[in-house]
């Protein structure tokens, strides 16, 4: 009976170890997944003077901008979406400013 309480226990803390570790190693994985997705960085084009409302956007008024994915909601991600394009009658975009599809018109 007492070997049988005590490859009972053997094998417990064995599994409790083993899980222990795996734990640790879910744990890892899933922080090194949110770090990757909270800290990587999408390049965004920004105007580097004031484009004034009916003004045509050319390249040397655009500058590309390194900023966290997770502060990107309308913004355009693409400079080719921006060059040639006008700004609508009603948008300012201020220099260091993001472009918004709200603002650009054909």
């Amino acid at each position: 009976m007492k070997k049988i309480l005590i490859s009972i226990m053997a094998i417990s803390i064995i599994l409790l170890l083993t899980g222990c570790g795996l734990w640790n190693k879910v744990e890892e994985d899933y922080n090194n997944r949110i770090d990757a997705a909270v800290n990587s960085t999408v390049k965004v084009p920004v105007a580097n003077t004031t484009i004034n409302p009916g003004q045509i956007i050319t390249s040397e008024m655009v500058d590309i901008k390194d900023v966290p994915r997770n502060e990107i909601k309308d913004e355009i991600t693409s400079i080719h979406q921006v060059v040639g394009k006008y700004t609508s009658n009603t948008c300012t975009v201020s220099k260091g400013g993001f472009f918004y599809n709200s603002c650009l018109a054909d």
